[in-house]
């Protein structure tokens, strides 16, 4: 049932936004229009046999948010080596149930050596580029 999907989407979005409140780490996607989302599956949860409201909740836009990923030391040979990551998350309608998993994609990634220093105008280039599929 994809409003209890769509309500299981939103106790994990609670529970995100708590884990993350003192950082700039997650940021909901405007266009998931989450105030709307949780109006209306508040109002079902008072009445549940109401077909327009679950009608509603089924054909609302995907939930998409991004993280902010630092992770330190991640290099064996360099443990100075700090690498960063934004990824994109959609949460399908019917995830997390019905074996339905979140779309992540990776918006940027950078490793940086906070030892090193660099002038201001050295351009940046590309050593690799990651494969998203494995």
């Amino acid at each position: 049932h994809i409003v209890h999907c769509k309500e299981m989407q939103l106790d994990e979005l609670i529970a995100l936004e708590a884990m993350y409140a003192e950082e700039d780490t997650f940021r909901l996607c405007e266009s998931s229009k989450l105030d709307q989302l949780r109006e209306k599956v508040e109002e079902w949860q008072i009445d549940e046999d109401n077909q327009t409201l679950m009608l509603a909740i089924a054909k609302h836009v995907p939930i998409s948010f991004t993280l902010k990923l630092r992770i330190e030391g991640c290099c064996e040979e360099n443990d100075s080596f700090i690498a960063l990551m934004l990824l994109q998350i959609s949460l399908p309608p019917k995830y997390p149930l019905h074996g339905s998993a979140p779309d992540f994609h990776i918006v940027w990634f950078i490793v940086v050596d906070p030892l090193e220093t660099c002038n201001a105008n050295k351009p940046l280039e590309t050593l690799g580029y990651c494969d998203e599929l494995k």
